[in-house]
């Protein structure tokens, strides 16, 4: 499915090995280049990661199943990869299949996903339905200081999930107001994770 979607463009990827669902992959034009970025593998979910050096940002992949539900540990995990995904300190975007209904204000897995974005200055960009079926499951995900357009949203074409697609400016380099913000949230997550698992 990938390859024809790319066509006859050369790309260079990145993919998870893992077999516990189907796999994810990262292709980027190969004069970004990119070094992969080593996360923990989760059972819940399967994620990959790269540092673009040209394009000053790093990228992550995200694919949560929609055969499976999405249970206290997919979030406890997802919380956990947040938390990783702080100590990098170039902009980051997210993007994936998350097969949780964010645009249902009834949905509690929605509430959970939301929360925990907020808690890490986390920002969802996609406001348009991206499933065939007129829900909104392909998410787009940055720090709360990136600028990013999302353009809009075509109806799927190769698979029933449509291509989300965006524009984005990414600073530099982070000020050292937003390091002390990270310095404060990764101290208060580690006191939560030693107070939970005290040893």
């Amino acid at each position: 499915m990938a390859h024809e979607a790319l066509g006859d463009n050369t790309f260079d990827g990145t993919c998870t090995t893992s077999t516990n669902h189907y796999g994810v992959c990262l292709y980027f034009e190969p004069s970004l280049h990119a070094r992969a970025v080593q996360l923990s593998v989760f059972l819940t979910f399967e994620v990959v990661a790269a540092f673009l050096h040209r394009a000053g940002f790093n990228a992550v992949v995200d694919y949560r199943p929609g055969s499976c539900n999405a249970t206290q540990s997919f979030f406890d995990d997802f919380r956990y990869l947040q938390e990783r995904l702080l100590t990098l300190s170039a902009p980051l975007k997210i993007a994936g299949d998350f097969n949780i209904h964010v645009d249902d204000a009834t949905d509690t897995h929605a509430s959970k996903l939301s929360h925990i974005l907020s808690c890490h200055s986390l920002h969802q960009h996609v406001y348009s339905p991206t499933h065939v079926h007129g829900d909104k499951l392909d998410l787009l995900i940055t720090r709360d200081d990136q600028s990013i357009a999302v353009l809009p949203v075509d109806p799927p074409l190769l698979s029933d999930h449509a291509f989300v697609v965006d524009d984005c400016s990414c600073p530099v380099k982070y000020s050292s107001e937003n390091r002390l913000r990270l310095d404060r949230i990764m101290a208060t997550s580690l006191w939560s994770h030693f107070l939970a698992h005290p040893v």
